[in-house]
């Protein structure tokens, strides 16, 4: 092998590895619209029902997209820094309206339009249960704050859509990412990791505000016949809901954010509920700790004021409910119809004990009425008389009269507003069960897919 030979295979190295250079540097030009005049076409379908095709007109600088997805409700298309929801440049269409409008988000709410709107054409249809909407943007827009550009990389585009609402603050029920480059047409879906945090929210919520508080303020309206036992099952569910409460809205919380979060009506009546179940909470320790045996009528603080505020706030509850349903589209005719009512069951099974308590005389009826049974009115009696408890937590800790009874004749005393409360529970078990059904499976799907 000569020196001539050597230096000739380098020769030839360096020139084909130059070739490969040359080559690469031609196909990354080729992918942009430094030419001016190149037309670039895609498609991607990243799930089954929802496509999209594109056109890049580099002569103009403009993207043109066509969005075609089997429903008919809202549908969505965006780019996003990272692969999640926000921050993220999105363009919605509504067939109802026949509105396609420049949005973004830059946290866990509904989009919000941009100042700035840049859409040049649009168009948007609703035809056999297929949504279609068409629009063309600039490249690069110009509005730095919401906008992304459209560069010959690959991007995160994400996709969204609701299944049968156009209200566009409704939870999508499908959503996805997947990463494209607009230039070449490559396309990979991405898998997003599940999270469990909206769902056991709302469950909670349900069984906490739609059954446990129902339960537990039952007690003390209608069964105080039970002597000190009605007070006992009434603290003890309530300090259950009271706690999942604020661990379900702790969890929520700290998974959406605090930006912008209460702009919404649900999460607002959420907040208010949170605030007085914790009030109400404070109420009844009080109610607890200053009760006077001697006192001859029923204090408006903290007694009445405690009684009124349960009350209040168990509506707002069912309120709450039902704005949580509708915004993550889980408000199904069925889901309404069941937990509706519920609502109006337990109202009328609130005033149907009402009456029963003011036109019946029997212990339950009395002590329902009156605020206490005869065994509490004849302890109440003796201490009177004996004016021997000092300490009302030492008088709490003596032993009572109706502990003593057996279970027949506590159920005789009490048994009209004892089967009501069976009757109810085991209704509101199969009602509320109907509604939590479906929020946890809409709540499954809509958040996070994994297929």
């Amino acid at each position: 092998i000569t020196w001539r030979a050597i230096m000739s295979g380098f020769h030839s190295m360096a020139v084909l590895a130059l070739c490969i250079c040359i080559g690469l540097c031609n196909v990354a030009l080729a992918a942009d619209c430094a030419d001016g005049k190149s037309v670039y076409k895609g498609s991607s379908e990243p799930e089954a029902g929802y496509s999209v095709s594109w056109v890049i007109d580099c002569s103009n600088l403009t993207f043109e997209a066509k969005v075609s997805v089997k429903n008919t409700g809202w549908v969505a298309i965006g780019w996003s820094k990272e692969a999640d929801m926000y921050p993220s440049d999105i363009i919605m269409g509504n067939s109802e309206q026949g509105t396609v409008t420049d949005k973004h988000t830059n946290d866990r709410v509904a989009p919000l339009p941009d100042d700035q709107q840049d859409i040049m054409e649009s168009s948007i249809t609703q035809t056999d249960g297929t949504t279609t909407m068409t629009f063309k943007r600039l490249l690069d827009t110009g509005d730095t704050a919401d906008d992304l550009v459209i560069v010959p990389e690959s991007m995160n585009m994400i996709w969204a859509y609701h299944a049968t609402s156009n209200d566009e603050t409704n939870y999508h029920t499908r959503r996805g990412v997947a990463t494209v480059n607009f230039f070449t047409g490559a396309s990979t879906p991405l898998v997003i990791p599940r999270s469990s945090i909206p769902t056991f929210h709302g469950v909670t919520m349900m069984l906490m505000w739609g059954l446990f508080s129902v339960w537990g303020t039952f007690f003390p309206s209608f069964l105080r016949g039970l002597g000190h036992l009605w007070f006992q099952i009434h603290v003890g569910i309530q300090c259950v809901v009271l706690l999942f409460t604020i661990i379900a809205f702790i969890s929520i919380e700290s998974w959406l954010g605090l930006n912008g979060h209460f702009d919404d009506v649900h999460n607002v009546f959420g907040l208010i509920v949170f605030i007085l179940a914790i009030l109400q909470g404070v109420l009844g320790y009080l109610s607890h700790r200053f009760w006077d045996p001697k006192r001859s009528s029923t204090p408006v603080f903290p007694d009445r004021l405690h009684w009124g505020l349960g009350l209040l706030v168990q509506f707002l509850a069912f309120i709450t409910i039902l704005l949580g349903m509708k915004r993550i589209g889980a408000a199904t005719p069925g889901a309404l119809a069941s937990f509706i009512l519920w609502f109006l069951f337990t109202i009328g099974i609130h005033i149907g004990m009402k009456w029963y308590t003011k036109t019946h005389h029997d212990e339950g009826a009395d002590a329902s009425r009156y605020g206490r049974s005869q065994d509490d009115a004849d302890l109440i009696t003796k201490i009177s008389e004996a004016d021997d408890y000092k300490d009302f937590d030492d008088m709490h800790a003596k032993p009572r009269q109706q502990d003593k009874r057996d279970l027949k004749t506590v159920f005789q005393q009490n048994k009209v507003p004892l089967v009501v409360f069976g009757g109810q529970a085991l209704l509101g078990l199969i009602m509320v069960g109907v509604a939590m059904n479906v929020v946890a499976q809409v709540g499954a799907g809509y958040i996070m897919e994994d297929e």
